[in-house]
C-alpha cells in the first residue's frame, strides 16, 4: 500500500518502472534486505547518493565524513547529493575540499526527476538529525534502492524502513555506525 501511495503522490513514472530487468523486478518484490542487496548490488553504479536541502538538519557533513573513511578502503565509489540549498551548499562543498574527497563528490541542485536520476545507484544515504516521514527515503525504498537512514525519534524513517527489515537504521549523528551501514551494503 505504501509503495503504490509514492507512485501516486509522487508522479513516478511507471513506463521507467518498467524498464527493469527481470531481476531488477523480482528484487524490488522482497522485503528481505539481505535478498534485494544479492540481486541489486551487482548491476548498481557505484555510488552514493542522498537527497535532501542542504541544511543542518539534514545532516550531510555526516555522510562526508563517513564517506571519506569508506573511500579510503573503496576508492572506486562517488557520493552525488541532490537538493535545494538553504545557505549551506558551498559550506559543504569546502568541506570536501578540505576532506580531500572533491574529486568523488558530487552537489546537484533539486531536479524534478530524481527517479530517474537516482534508480542505479548502490546506496541511499538520509543521515538527518531529525525527520517526519522523509519524502526521498520513501521514493528510494520505491525504487529498491538499499537505504540507510537515521533513526529519528519521530519515528518516521523507521516507519518507511519497516524497523529496519526494508533497509539500515542508524543512530543520529553517528559516523561509525554510518560507515559500517555503508560497509555492509557494497
Amino acid at each position: 500500500d505504501c509503495i503504490r501511495l509514492i507512485f501516486i503522490k509522487f508522479k513516478i513514472d511507471i513506463k521507467s518502472r518498467s524498464k527493469l530487468t527481470k531481476p531488477e523486478y523480482e528484487a524490488s518484490k522482497t522485503t528481505d534486505l539481505s535478498t534485494r542487496l544479492q540481486q541489486w548490488l551487482t548491476d548498481r553504479e557505484k555510488t552514493i547518493v542522498s537527497v535532501g536541502r542542504y541544511t543542518e538538519q539534514k545532516n550531510q557533513k555526516l555522510l562526508l565524513d563517513g564517506f571519506k573513511l569508506f573511500h579510503d578502503k573503496h576508492p572506486s565509489y562517488r557520493l552525488v547529493f541532490y537538493g535545494t540549498d538553504y545557505g549551506l551548499k558551498d559550506k559543504l562543498i569546502s568541506y570536501a575540499k578540505q576532506l580531500d574527497i572533491h574529486k568523488y563528490t558530487v552537489f546537484h541542485d533539486a531536479v524534478t526527476n530524481i527517479h530517474e536520476e537516482i534508480r542505479n545507484s548502490s546506496v541511499f544515504v538520509l543521515p538527518s538529525n531529525y525527520e517526519g516521514m522523509p519524502n526521498a527515503l520513501a521514493e528510494a525504498v520505491a525504487l529498491g534502492i538499499p537505504c540507510i537512514a537515521t533513526n529519528c525519534p519521530t519515528g518516521g524513517c523507521a516507519k518507511i524502513l519497516d524497523g529496519g527489515k526494508r533497509g539500515i537504521l542508524i543512530t543520529c549523528d553517528n559516523i561509525n555506525e554510518t560507515l559500517n551501514a555503508l560497509k555492509l551494503l557494497i
